[in-house]
């Protein structure tokens, strides 16, 4: 018998970052190691990645990372946990070309590093357990299923797959190997869960192509959007194009790197007299027959379709001539991006097509879809795994509706780790995690520097000047106050507000028989805040910054006199006057 803990430090109630970890008598197993791109609130930060911590703690007891496939959200924290725990990486031929790219992208040596090329017949050997592989469908090639084989049954992680029929190989669905772990005993079954909501199975592009050939038969230079990193869609567009006697470019610095690599390994076929190169376009005057693929992730697509709406794209300019097909439904956190794109798009006047997900065929399992795996692999306990809160709870539904009990079917929050003790759930055990964020090279930036960025977007920013002789515990000149984004109708009376608040602090930190100019920095910050909430109900950023000047001043300012209100023209005037004089 063994002892066996199951949870995850990522994936669990979110879109991304996904990370799941299975202890077999001590011994782990990381099952992929992705990020999750920020919302559009989290200002300012690169990614989002899994809180690694535990494993730093427990790196001895490490069997490998096992990669399902090539995507950000199961690969792109990679770099993050190698840079800190050196173990060993498995994947497909073209996964680990794609982890090989991303390492060397971040200044990574990956001759440093042990990435192992598998496939679905490699059977790894390890203290009382084996790991194997299975081939599934999926929007990228080479995606595998990974089943870890224990004494009292497999545990099968199987996450982005359908079981549409593809007659392409390396997008196949290995039915068999799946049948045959199910006949050897599963004790538990780890399926993504973000196709839930959708009823029925998935279905193939036929709708998709329909569309695609009406539009290519027109006599139009085509803009496409597809997301970088489904490689089956893009050779669809490649592959329909052609066959329409159309020439293709290709848009995207990441999904270069991508199709580079496919085609390195004829994983994507595009004949090089109809590859164009972007950089060239606009030496031609007739790019009727051209079809443009252009590519990205989430918001970062759509910002460059608007660039080119807008004329500003270097090579790329759309005008009411193209036909502009949105390959991409907007994904959490780019819809605002999504509307930009759009609203530009229609005021210019420009053909444009959005798809939306019943036209677009999915690369994640359906409620039938998930029912045809339960019935192969025959699972004892099944937990969801891969996305929302609300796609775990239809899961559990699902198999609840596929006959499973309530106790045999588990929806864990990331950090709650399962033990299963002689096939039976004993305990859940909970290992503190939280988000990592990564915002250009500082790595987990603390959670409040993004709070005061939202802050200032949302409420702006107030600044305070001050210049002090700290010898003689004088102000030198009169404190200043600048805003950005703040606006207020009675502006001008607040600010005098604020000046005569910061005078009367200051003087009374002189007044202690030992001065802290970071105390007086909080004490200033945290009265002005005060008054700022009182009179506006806002709660601006509020910086103060002091300085020491060490020469005498033309004219010393030791009382601050109050400006009046800004209806005494006269009184104001003379006020201004007497400062100029001051300055």
């Amino acid at each position: 018998m063994a002892n066996i803990k199951i949870g995850a430090l990522g994936g669990l109630g979110e879109n991304g970052k996904n990370m799941t970890i299975v202890e077999v008598d001590s011994r782990i197993f990381i099952l992929d190691c992705g990020l999750k791109y920020p919302e559009i609130d989290m200002y300012g930060v690169d990614a989002v990645v899994p809180d690694m911590s535990y494993l730093e703690q427990n790196i001895n007891r490490i069997e490998g990372i096992f990669i399902s496939h090539g995507h950000d959200d199961h690969i792109g924290a990679l770099p993050y946990l190698l840079e800190k725990i050196n173990v060993p990486v498995f994947g497909t031929h073209f996964t680990i070309c794609l982890i090989e790219d991303l390492l060397t992208e971040m200044d990574m040596n990956i001759r440093k590093y042990r990435l192992y090329r598998i496939n679905e017949n490699k059977v790894l050997t390890f203290v009382n357990s084996t790991v194997s592989f299975f081939n599934v469908s999926h929007s990228i090639p080479e995606a595998v299923g990974v089943s870890i084989n224990t004494p009292d049954g497999s545990i099968v992680y199987i996450t982005d797959f359908t079981f549409v029929v593809s007659n392409a190989f390396k997008y196949k669905t290995s039915f068999d190997k799946i049948t045959e772990i199910g006949k050897n005993g599963v004790l538990v079954a780890l399926p993504e869960s973000v196709g839930t909501n959708s009823i029925g199975k998935t279905s193939d592009d036929t709708l998709l192509e329909h569309n695609l050939k009406r539009s290519l038969r027109r006599q139009n230079r085509i803009i496409i959007t597809a997301f970088s990193s489904d490689l089956a869609r893009i050779q669809k567009v490649i592959d329909l194009s052609i066959a329409h006697n159309k020439r293709v470019a290709i848009v995207g610095r990441r999904a270069k790197n991508i199709i580079t690599i496919a085609m390195n390994a004829n994983y994507l076929k595009i004949p090089k007299d109809k590859l164009v190169d972007i950089e060239t376009l606009f030496e031609e005057q007739d790019n009727s027959d051209l079809v443009i693929i252009v590519t990205g992730a989430k918001g970062s697509l759509y910002s460059s379709i608007t660039r080119m709406a807008q004329g500003l794209d270097r090579n790329i300019t759309i005008n009411k001539d193209d036909i502009v097909i949105l390959m991409t439904p907007p994904v959490p956190g780019s819809q605002q991006h999504s509307t930009e794109a759009l609203n530009i798009l229609y005021e210019k006047d420009i053909d444009v097509t959005m798809y939306d997900k019943a036209t677009l065929r999915s690369s994640h399992a359906r409620e039938d879809d998930l029912k045809l795996l339960y019935q192969m692999l025959k699972p004892k306990y099944v937990i969801p795994i891969k996305g929302e809160y609300r796609h775990l709870h239809k899961h559990y539904e699902i198999a609840l509706a596929a006959g499973f009990n309530e106790e045999n079917v588990k929806i864990l929050e990331n950090g709650e780790f399962l033990h299963i003790n002689n096939k039976k759930i004993e305990e859940v055990e909970i290992i503190e995690t939280q988000d990592v964020i990564i915002d250009g090279n500082f790595k987990n930036i603390n959670i409040s520097v993004i709070k005061e960025r939202e802050n200032i977007a949302k409420e702006g920013i107030i600044l305070i000047n001050l210049c002090l002789d700290l010898n003689k515990k004088e102000i030198k000149l009169l404190p200043e106050v600048h805003t950005k984004g703040f606006v207020n109708k009675d502006l001008e009376l607040l600010q005098s507000s604020i000046i005569e608040l910061a005078t009367k602090i200051t003087n009374g930190h002189f007044l202690k028989p030992i001065m802290s100019i970071e105390g007086l920095k909080v004490g200033i910050t945290e009265e002005v805040s005060k008054l700022i909430f009182r009179y506006t109900k806002k709660r601006p950023v509020v910086l103060v910054s002091i300085g020491e000047i060490l020469k005498e001043t033309p004219k010393e300012v030791k009382q601050y006199k109050r400006p009046q209100h800004k209806n005494n023209k006269n009184q104001k005037k003379k006020t201004n006057n007497k400062q100029k004089e001051t300055q």
